[in-house]
């Protein structure tokens, strides 16, 4: 009876936890989501690999790409190994960056923050299981980004 009971608290454990770390959604894009729906879709244009199925980049057309935390996407490329999402970017306009950290930073917790002391350029990095999502604003453009990846190889370029 004690097993059984160990047992049913553990498997409860590990659902609450999987709930908890639900897919980072991005413009309605979330990381695994097939690529075959981005195909179908005319809104976005994917290069000639799309066809191979070992990886894929499809860039948005429209003016509309969606929001995220609130922000206006203006430019939105998804990057699929396979046949699945393992990378989402958008970027938004710049002036949006610290409330969007903020309301990250109260989702996920503190982020690893990367700052150059003679730069006013920020990098935030959270962590959540197999997946990361960096945040950027860099000097000069009006523009800052969000990134959403798989730990793979995308992820690690992405990361550097």
């Amino acid at each position: 009876m004690i097993r059984t009971s160990m047992f049913i608290i553990g498997l409860w454990a590990l659902c609450a936890a999987g709930t908890a770390a639900a897919p980072l959604a991005v413009g309605g894009h979330a990381l695994g989501d097939p690529l075959n729906q981005v195909l179908q879709d005319d809104r976005f244009e994917c290069d000639d690999t799309a066809a191979c199925f070992l990886y894929s980049v499809c860039a948005f057309k429209g003016a509309a790409a969606g929001s995220f935390r609130g922000a206006a996407i203006l430019d939105l490329t998804l990057y699929f190994m396979g046949e699945r999402l393992s990378g989402i970017r958008a970027d938004f306009d710049s002036g949006e960056f610290d409330r969007i950290a903020e309301a990250l930073a109260g989702e996920l917790g503190a982020p690893v923050t990367d700052t150059a002391t003679d730069s006013p350029n920020i990098v935030h990095l959270w962590s959540q299981g197999n997946r990361r999502l960096r945040l950027e604003r860099f000097a000069g453009p009006t523009r800052a980004s969000v990134i959403v990846a798989d730990r793979s190889l995308l992820s690690e370029i992405v990361q550097r």
